[in-house]
């Protein structure tokens, strides 16, 4: 299995639903963090034209591990492999898809995009090479 991780504290129900299908399934999860460059955490903040790349992916990093921190403990018998890729996140779900059985992703309730949808998770839906279950949080 593989989960989509955004690193944001609303994605909880995501990770949730993930690891609680992967300790149902006895499966393994591979939890995959996507980024493509630094991006703005504030109205009006400036980014620098150049960055650490190795900077940057090292903080990535570092946010994929807090974001899936305590349930390592909650299912010590699921086996989790961690994958930070610079990409973008639909293609890096979409490359998972290939080695795994299931992918679980993300949707806000209440985007205005098509079908509730944001452009990764439709994405995702359409090219993925394994069943895909969205879960709405």
């Amino acid at each position: 299995m593989a989960v989509g991780v955004t690193g944001h504290p609303d994605q909880e129900p995501v990770l949730d639903f993930a690891f609680r299908e992967a300790a149902l399934r006895h499966a393994g999860l591979r939890a995959v963090h996507a980024w493509t460059h630094p991006v703005a955490t504030a109205p009006g903040e400036m980014q620098p034209l150049v960055y650490d790349v190795d900077g940057v992916g090292a903080e990535e990093a570092r946010l994929l591990a807090e974001s899936i921190a305590g349930r390592r403990e909650n299912f010590p018998d699921v086996t989790l492999t961690e994958r930070v890729v610079r990409e973008h996140p639909a293609k890096a779900l979409i490359d998972a898809s290939v080695e795994t059985d299931l992918v679980v992703i993300g949707a806000h309730t209440g985007m205005s995009a098509w079908l509730g949808l944001g452009a990764t998770a439709h994405a995702v839906l359409h090219h993925a090479r394994a069943p895909v279950i969205v879960v709405r949080h």
